[in-house]
């Protein structure tokens, strides 16, 4: 049978999915929190999640939570946390076996459900913060992630970079944000951040199941019910403007190998053709980053392209050699000026589409993947199916003459806004 799904409104600000898929034998209900990123409480959002995702008022501790929900067939409670452009995206999930696999009749899915909205609606306090204990670990446990992400040298730098891509942005702001914000957090700050979450964040509530959960529904429906809800209004996309001249960000640290960011910006709304010029640019093994950066000149150890849809830009990783770096720069900007030129083949437009197509083949294989579509449908305005996405990029190729020309104004359309080297000291 088709897959089926129906968004709508719960309550002010509140919106529900359903999506029934008949080939799972677990149900997902996922509650995401959307709010504008801001450094005053970014940190103390992600905290609040952590201690909601792992305790509530009547299982107050991850020990407690666990063993009750091993109870049920081993259902999972799990928290995420990310970030869309100007926009910090908390989730907080729960999955659980369908009912018609339980041996004794038993309502799971309702119980995995009420177990959840008890964690978001009756959390674990001491007066009017976060239990003290619960609040520690998940500190530390924020502290430990942004110290994770320091030690990932790629993608930190690509974070350092995003600092000057998007200065005076949200999007500057890492989703757990600094070290400073995660220390200054506290049980009370988190528990008033969260409450104020709970009154002001968009909220988008995802169940994917084998057949309709209308009690589901109204579970939910009934929760929220009781929260004085004034939400706030969000952008899904907000374009970053361009700098009037592009900046250039040398910042010395302890690494073996230099990391080189180079941040573009365009006006082109059009997402299928920027995502195909990307897989074109350097999104694919087959692209020309790829091939002629890395494997032809080889001048850095990895070299590709990711276009961010939410605020209309392109980022260029690599990691070089500090010797190459004005070279690998060079030849990048060279590679975008042959886009820009026409100096592609049928086989590189070909090969970008085969990428694309393949990548939309999986959406539906999981219950998370079929959430990711359906927010990646309303982020951007869409109401259509992965095989109808699919299709709408092979419809694109009907007139290639046109396609090719539309590719290579895309190509001119993207400006470099900035040039970020995390650069090996000396000697290193």
């Amino acid at each position: 049978m088709p897959v089926s799904y129906l968004r709508e409104s719960l309550a002010d600000g509140i919106a529900y999915t359903s999506i029934v898929d008949e080939k799972f034998k677990t149900n997902l209900i996922r509650i995401r929190l959307i709010t504008p990123l801001r450094m005053e409480t970014v940190s103390d959002h992600a905290v609040a999640l952590g201690v909601i995702g792992v305790s509530n008022r009547e299982y107050p501790d991850l020990s407690a939570l666990t063993a009750r929900l091993n109870e049920l067939y081993g259902a999972n409670i799990g928290v995420d946390i990310a970030r869309r452009g100007d926009l910090q995206i908390l989730s907080v999930s729960v999955s659980a076996i369908d009912n018609r696999f339980a041996l004794e009749g038993e309502d799971i899915t309702g119980e995995a459900v009420r177990i959840l909205l008890n964690c978001v609606f009756a959390p674990n306090l001491e007066g009017n913060a976060f239990g003290e204990e619960v609040f520690r670990s998940r500190k530390k446990e924020l502290l430990d992630a942004v110290e994770a992400e320091i030690n990932n040298k790629r993608g930190y730098a690509l974070l350092q970079a995003q600092k000057t891509v998007y200065a005076g942005e949200p999007a500057m702001l890492s989703s757990y944000g600094t070290r400073e914000t995660a220390e200054a957090v506290t049980a009370e700050t988190a528990y008033a951040a969260y409450k104020r979450l709970l009154e002001t964040a968009q909220i988008e509530i995802y169940s994917v199941s084998a057949a309709p959960l209308p009690q589901v529904k109204e579970q939910i429906r009934t929760a929220f019910a009781a929260i004085d809800r004034h939400p706030e209004q969000i952008a899904y996309t907000a374009a970053s403007p361009l700098k009037p001249e592009p900046k250039t960000v040398i910042d010395p640290m302890d690494v073996g190998q230099s990391k080189l960011v180079m941040g573009f910006k365009t006006d082109v709304e059009d997402i299928h053709l920027m995502r195909l010029l990307n897989a074109m640019f350097g999104g694919t093994v087959s692209s020309k980053l790829f091939l002629n950066v890395r494997e032809k000149l080889s001048l850095c150890y990895y070299c590709a392209s990711n276009y961010i849809d939410s605020k209309r830009t392109m980022l260029v990783d690599s990691g070089v050699e500090l010797a190459n770096y004005e070279t690998a720069r060079d030849e990048i900007l060279r590679q975008l000026d042959a886009l820009r030129s026409g100096d592609f083949t049928d086989e590189e437009m070909d090969s970008a589409l085969l990428s694309l197509v393949n990548s939309i083949r999986g959406t539906g294989d999981t219950p998370s993947g079929w959430v990711g579509w359906y927010f990646y449908l309303l982020c951007n305005g869409l109401d259509r199916t992965p095989q109808q996405e699919a299709e709408y990029y092979r419809s694109m190729f009907a007139d290639r003459q046109k396609l090719r020309q539309r590719l290579m104004d895309a190509a001119k359309s993207l400006q470099l806004d900035t040039v970020y080297l995390m650069q090996q000291r000396e000697g290193e």
